[in-house]
């Protein structure tokens, strides 16, 4: 990108190399960049949850009366835990409120669903936790570590998947780096 950026040449993406020297492709298939070309990996779709009963239900995180109640009556096999506060200045605002729905809700969840028996418990959380900075990444950073304690010992298998902004939403960083390949500007 470095030794061609002074020419201002239009970034087009092409075919797997193999792929067109097996003759699956040719070099008509060079298009545009796109978003995805830009994850480093094939996009991963939302298969698992086709063929799921997905059951919504209103109540806070850390009322562990209603969660015994939810628990008791609909006996979920898998528990998708994504109920956080998750606008960082607002959690600044209000760090106790914070700490009392992220990490006190996601210990009662995550007991919930460890008394349960459930199969699965997945916590969504945020790659702000991996070197928090403000009081919403270190609440996400602490409900990765109550998943992690209660996977030592549960028979709940408890995993978390973290994310980034989501591509192409509000505050993703794509349309920057779109931006720049219009421009035919090398991204560093």
């Amino acid at each position: 990108m470095d030794q061609i950026q002074q020419f201002k040449v239009h970034v087009q993406t092409l075919p797997n190399m193999k792929d067109i020297m097996d003759g699956q492709v040719s070099f008509n298939d060079i298009r545009e960049l796109d978003i995805e070309d830009l994850l480093g990996r094939e996009p991963v779709t939302p298969n698992e949850l086709e063929n799921m009963e997905l059951i919504p239900v209103l109540g806070w995180v850390a009322d562990a009366s209603r969660l015994k109640e939810v628990f008791a009556f609909w006996q979920p096999d898998k528990v998708f835990h994504a109920a956080a506060y998750k606008h960082v200045p607002l959690v600044e605002a209000n760090p106790v409120e914070g700490i009392k729905n992220n990490i006190l809700g996601t210990y009662e969840v995550a007991k919930a669903a460890h008394i349960a028996k459930v199969s699965d418990f997945i916590l969504i959380s945020t790659d702000k936790a991996v070197r928090p900075t403000n009081v919403m990444g270190a609440t996400k950073r602490g409900a990765e570590q109550i998943a992690q304690a209660f996977s030592e010992t549960s028979e709940t298998r408890f995993s978390m998947v973290r994310f980034g902004n989501v591509l192409g939403s509000s505050g993703s960083v794509v349309p920057l780096f779109r931006q720049q390949i219009e421009m035919g500007r090398a991204l560093r």
